[in-house]
């Protein structure tokens, strides 16, 4: 809702949605159902919203309008940058690579994975995943190779020579690369959650269980086993898989 009203609301400039307090979690809660949105602020204004509204599921309208519908290579040097924990859109790079790797006939098509939230590779410093460390500035990292991208591409200053997947290895916490995403030495695993908060790319003897109490603090800690395992490599489709 508040990226249609920023990106459309008004066509000459991004807005901010004028939320009357700082703290939202009441505010949407008072809003009630969505229909609200256009009744009481929208106003049938923002055409992407009422597209969301119109069309909920991925139906024939969504999937005429992705682009997996009318990009099929790449025309111009592509760099596809992805989050392995982008909570916006962690799969839109990865499918996107795929689908213009078919017909790359130019080797035009490229991509970097890093251990990031959605947006993380932009800022300053990249070198944690809240309390999860990953012993460099991965930001950094990425600035540089995005500076010898560009360079190349758009002045002519370089030798040219790009690997076809830069991904980071989170556990070793060291940067990869190949020559295909993802590589080609690899196959698919299941990863399987085991007793005492880990987890195994063994598949249980038999089916069990683990209860707790909902706490942040326990789900933390299961995240934080997770994140020390090298599973890049090892999954063949970046860690999570």
């Amino acid at each position: 809702m508040e990226y249609t009203y920023e990106v459309e609301f008004d066509k000459t400039t991004d807005s901010d949605f004028p939320f009357p307090q700082f703290d939202l979690y009441d505010w949407y809660l008072k809003l009630g159902s969505l229909k609200n949105v256009n009744e009481k602020y929208f106003h049938d204004k923002v055409p992407t919203w009422n597209n969301f509204v119109k069309h909920p599921n991925y139906d024939e309208f969504w999937q005429k309008n992705s682009p997996l519908s009318y990009v099929q290579s790449a025309q111009i040097p592509q760099l596809h940058v992805g989050g392995y924990y982008d909570q916006e859109d962690m799969n839109g790079p990865q499918i996107m690579y795929r689908q213009m790797e078919k017909n790359d006939k130019a080797n035009y098509n490229h991509i970097v994975l890093g251990p990031w939230n959605h947006g993380q590779w932009s800022r300053l410093k990249a070198d944690s995943l809240g309390k999860i460390a990953f012993e460099s500035n991965t930001a950094e990292w990425f600035h540089i190779l995005l500076k010898k991208w560009f360079d190349y591409w758009l002045k002519g200053i370089g030798d040219g020579k790009f690997e076809e997947a830069y991904c980071f290895q989170t556990g070793s916490n060291q940067w990869k690369t190949y020559d295909a995403w993802p590589p080609k030495e690899t196959s698919p695993q299941k990863l399987y959650a085991a007793p005492d908060n880990k987890a195994s790319f063994t598949k249980p003897a038999t089916n069990g269980f683990s209860s707790y109490t909902s706490d942040p603090r326990s789900q933390f800690l299961i995240a934080y086993n997770l994140l020390k395992q090298p599973m890049a490599s090892e999954a063949g489709g970046g860690p999570g898989r």
